[in-house]
């Protein structure tokens, strides 16, 4: 039995998607004829949980960032060959997405498990080029960062509740622009 906990498209072959897990391991499929699902790759990607993952077709690379505190990029082409770039965060690495602005698309974010989110030019990952911090309680976890243009929605999870907030990005700057709570009873979301 597979449990995948990570999943995401590929956006230049629709017949192509990936996941990643609780072990590590980064995998890709492709849909056959019929509908069948069939494995291409299987990739030990991670030393750990694979938190996030994030495919950009501008740039064709897909990234994961996981438990070991590293943020690495998957070159499309040669997916089954190895790593292209990897970022040390330093810290457990708990989401990623690529900035949706095409003039800034070489451009990652990554959900750090601190409550701080980092902007990383690929071209150069030594070093973020903004931090970002969504809140001074720390947070268990965030849950997802999604990107569309200069619009950036965030979900964290802090101890019971949901806080939702809708950023914005400016030349690899954040900016808060409103903020949600849910509080969450024994699995039901109310808001």
């Amino acid at each position: 039995m597979i449990i995948f906990e990570q999943t995401a498209r590929d956006e230049t072959n629709e017949n192509n998607f990936f996941s990643a897990g609780w072990d590590g391991v980064l995998l890709s499929f492709t849909i056959g004829e019929g509908g069948r699902i069939m494995k291409q790759h299987s990739i030990e990607a991670h030393a750990g949980m694979i938190h996030g993952l994030a495919h950009s077709c501008a740039m064709n690379l897909l990234a994961t960032t996981g438990h070991d505190g590293f943020t690495r990029f998957w070159d499309m082409r040669s997916v089954g060959e190895g790593v292209s770039h990897i970022i040390n965060l330093n810290q457990i690495g708990s989401s990623v997405c690529w900035n949706g602005n095409d003039i800034h698309c070489n451009e990652i974010i990554v959900g750090l498990e601190d409550g701080n989110l980092k902007i990383y030019d690929i071209r150069n990952c030594c070093e973020a080029l903004n931090t970002f911090s969504l809140n001074p309680v720390r947070i268990r976890k965030i849950i997802t960062v999604e990107s569309m243009s200069n619009t950036l929605l965030c979900g964290l999870e802090v101890n019971s509740m949901i806080l939702s907030y809708n950023l914005y990005i400016y030349s690899s700057h954040i900016y808060c622009v409103k903020s949600f709570c849910f509080i969450k009873y024994a699995g039901l979301v109310s808001g």
